[in-house]
């Protein structure tokens, strides 16, 4: 038996992180935008993840679309939102703050306009 083994890959992995485990109900929550298109999904994903509050879990693109009902120097860009706090359950309100928190930065660094 032969095997190769990375130890680069290893060494600058980083380690498993202990995340507390929570029985609240997680709160899903999709954006939909539409911006430029020279707008790249990454910046608008990692200015997400960077404001977003400390009840946001999870922030992930799951589409991008161009084409019917989308200008053609735009895109509609969606992002699921988890919510969840890991000692209490969620109210609407703390769930509507957060993601209009998410839409504001949306808004004031890529001019995106919210679609419905």
């Amino acid at each position: 038996m032969v095997f190769e083994l990375n130890l680069d890959a290893l060494i600058t992995r980083s380690a498993v992180r202990y995340q507390e485990f929570s029985r609240q109900p997680l709160i899903r929550r999709d954006i939909s935008v539409e911006v430029d298109e020279k707008t790249t999904a990454q910046a608008m994903l990692d200015a997400l993840k960077t404001h977003a509050s400390g009840i946001v879990s999870e922030v992930a693109l799951f589409d991008v679309y161009r084409g019917k009902g989308i200008d053609s120097d735009k895109k509609s860009v969606a992002f699921k939102v988890l919510l969840q706090d890991t000692h209490k359950t969620l109210t609407d309100a703390e769930a509507e703050t957060a993601i209009q928190r998410l839409l504001k930065v949306l808004q004031e660094q890529f001019q995106a306009k919210l679609r419905e």
